[in-house]
């Protein structure tokens, strides 16, 4: 259990960020420790049965693609008082797919916080939301679900990337790139594949750098930008020995 593992006298810190593929799997055990009528997570009390059926009035929960004025009268609502329990919980499931706007738009309630409120974030990559929100959060990073049956699925040439980005082999790193980045959705399943590995790796080598901006990048892609021109701007400025690293915790 997650609360078991990592949060001592059961006690969910706000706000938090679980970092992980499968991060909303675990948002109804984080809930539930908060809203149970024992303050035990039983399961069999009115407070965890109407949170196991999905419609407790003091747990908000809400998806990353959440638009703006949906958003702000769920801020409203986290703002009341609790209907039955003694805090009000927010769950927001893939937040790093919010916009800039709606990520802005959760800063002052950050900056502000009550104390009849819980507010949990879930995303892929810490790298995707504002620096502002990552620096007012506690952030978990979940251990990867199959990490093994993952890594056979590679091919020899996707492990021989990888490894070169951690060392900084720009060789194989180019060779690999011009292969694969003229099928653009490819290319962007294949950068979302690289970045998740290096995610549960802890961002090793040279993934630390780059890594934050292939997460910007990959914004870029949906916008129909070109690819390779992606590619070169995030490895040049990774390797250049002026960059600052913004998003190094």
């Amino acid at each position: 259990m997650l609360v078991d593992k990592y949060f001592k006298h059961h006690k969910v810190p706000s706000p938090l960020i679980l970092e992980g593929e499968d991060h909303a799997r675990h948002f109804e055990e984080l809930v539930l420790w908060n809203l149970c009528e024992t303050q035990a997570a039983c399961g069999a009390c009115p407070g965890c049965k109407k949170v196991k059926k999905n419609f407790h009035p003091d747990w908000i929960h809400m998806d990353g693609s959440v638009k703006m004025e949906e958003f702000r009268e769920k801020l409203s609502a986290l703002r009341q008082k609790p209907f039955e329990a003694k805090v009000r919980v927010f769950t927001m499931a893939h937040f790093e797919d919010a916009s800039t706007f709606v990520q802005n738009a959760l800063l002052k309630t950050l900056e502000e916080p009550l104390a009849h409120w819980i507010i949990l974030m879930g995303v892929r990559s810490r790298f995707r939301l504002l620096e502002t929100i990552r620096s007012r959060c506690l952030i978990l990073k979940l251990p990867p679900v199959s990490q093994e049956a993952e890594a056979e699925e590679w091919s020899d040439k996707e492990r021989k990337f990888y490894t070169a980005i951690q060392t900084q082999n720009h060789l194989d790193a180019y060779q690999f790139v011009e292969s694969e980045w003229k099928e653009r959705d490819h290319f962007y399943r294949l950068l979302l594949k690289f970045l998740k590995r290096a995610s549960e790796e802890g961002y090793p080598g040279h993934w630390l750098q780059l890594a934050p901006l292939l997460e910007r990048g990959l914004a870029e892609l949906e916008r129909n930008i070109n690819p390779k021109i992606v590619w070169d701007r995030a490895w040049a400025t990774s390797l250049d020995d002026k960059y600052e690293l913004e998003y190094r915790l």
